[in-house]
């Protein structure tokens, strides 16, 4: 059984606490939305792990989520300087020095190496809300895969 890396921040955010009808899903404040705090570099270097050694456990994309991966990926860089982040042309400089090349073959790769957030692209297919991408360092389990194309919309 593999070893979990553990990296922890030494508080969570106070709206983190808010009763919610579902773990996670709410509206966002746009200006709130991401955080860099003291774990970012350690959370960051294994992150950047994962991704370069099992990126098949940690990232998955239907082949027709490939607009709205470009969509979160360009939406994510117009908050990044507010952070500490210096974004040029097709660089993005971290916080922890490292520079992720923004041209790569999966947007959600690129901030898998930019963000500590993990990000899941949810789209409406019918009547469901369906998971269409993902990068996924710091689920329970690794598998991106294995969530794919699962309906969000059914719980009890």
């Amino acid at each position: 059984m593999p070893v979990m890396t553990e990296i922890l921040q030494d508080h969570m955010p106070r709206d983190m606490g808010d009763a919610r009808a579902l773990p996670g899903v709410q509206p966002l404040d746009p200006t709130a939305w991401l955080r860099v705090d003291k774990a970012y570099a350690a959370q960051m270097a294994h992150r950047r792990r994962l991704i370069a050694t099992r990126r098949a456990d940690v990232y998955w994309q239907d082949p027709t989520a490939a607009d709205a991966a470009r969509e979160v990926l360009l939406e994510v860089l117009k908050h990044l300087p507010a952070l500490g982040f210096e974004v040029s042309g097709q660089k993005c400089r971290c916080p922890d020095g490292a520079v992720v090349d923004l041209t790569g073959d999966a947007p959600l790769v690129a901030l898998g190496q930019i963000l500590q957030e993990d990000i899941c692209l949810m789209e409406k297919r019918g009547d469901a809300h369906v998971l269409t991408a993902a990068i996924l360092c710091f689920s329970g389990q690794l598998a991106a895969t294995g969530k794919s194309r699962a309906a969000a919309d059914r719980h009890p």
